[in-house]
C-alpha cells in the first residue's frame, strides 16, 4: 500500500477508535472502517506507533488492541 492509501486508512482508523473507547481486535477494525484486513493491519501498526497501546490476548488467541 502506498503512503497516501496509509495515511487515509490511519485517520480513518483514529476517527473510528475514539468511538470504541480504544479497544478493538483487527478483524473489528477491518469491519468498521471497510478496510482489507491487511490494510487495517498496517494501520494499526503505525498507530501504536503513535500512540500508546496495550496489546492482549482472547482464548481464542485474537489480539486486542487497546488504545
Amino acid at each position: 500500500m502506498n503512503t497516501t492509501q496509509i495515511q487515509d486508512a490511519i485517520k480513518v482508523l483514529e476517527k473510528k477508535i475514539a468511538g470504541l473507547r480504544g479497544s478493538l481486535t483487527l478483524i473489528d477494525a477491518s469491519s468498521i472502517t471497510g478496510l482489507a484486513v491487511d490494510e487495517a493491519k498496517e494501520a494499526l501498526d503505525a498507530l501504536m506507533s503513535k500512540y500508546a497501546c496495550r496489546l492482549m490476548v482472547t482464548d481464542n488467541g485474537d489480539m486486542i488492541y487497546s488504545f
